[in-house]
């Protein structure tokens, strides 16, 4: 995950100095955001796919990407920081901490057979409602 947000900070950064720079630079950057959003969404992907949920994994990644792009925007690109931009950039990043921090719902039961969700009345009596094969 920590790749993805920094490729993501990264590109958007490039992506900001593509488009004030002026001559040669720009194509060069062009090249250099593209690369690294490709490289962004590859590692978001990976991340995906090894568990994180998408509710928290794509809280985090825009999230902390937010934040930390408005900071970047404020110290090197001489973006204004008025106290609404503070008040909005505290409630992303507690909404981002809120997501990341709940607990985890517990796995639903599954029917051994078949890998689905097993029904309510399996749950509750599972001699009757178990299959038998003939003897």
């Amino acid at each position: 995950m920590s790749g993805a947000i920094v490729s993501e900070i990264a590109a958007t950064a490039a992506l900001k100095a593509a488009v004030e720079s002026h001559g040669q630079t720009r194509g060069a950057l062009a090249v250099v955001t593209a690369t690294l959003y490709l490289a962004c969404y590859i590692s978001l992907a990976w991340a995906l796919a090894r568990g994180i949920d998408l509710s928290v994994g794509y809280a985090v990644w825009s999230g902390l990407g937010i934040a930390v792009l408005t900071v970047l925007g404020v110290a090197v690109f001489g973006e204004g920081m008025p106290a609404t931009k503070i008040v909005a950039l505290l409630l992303i990043v507690a909404g981002v901490a809120l997501l990341y921090l709940r607990p985890t719902p517990a796995a639903p039961i599954t029917s051994a057979a078949a890998g689905r969700p097993a029904s309510a009345a399996a749950l509750a009596d599972p001699v009757t409602t178990t299959s038998r094969s003939p003897q």
